[in-house]
């Protein structure tokens, strides 16, 4: 039960790493110097 919940937490972490990722390209790619 324990391993489930903190592998689901890990895999939000997961998906949130790739937004912020995908969102940094984005700006980037969109030329804002604040990224």
């Amino acid at each position: 039960q324990q391993f489930e919940e903190a592998w689901k937490k890990h895999g939000a972490d997961l998906d949130l790493t790739l937004l912020l990722s995908r969102f940094k390209e984005l700006c980037t790619e969109d030329g804002s110097p604040e990224f």
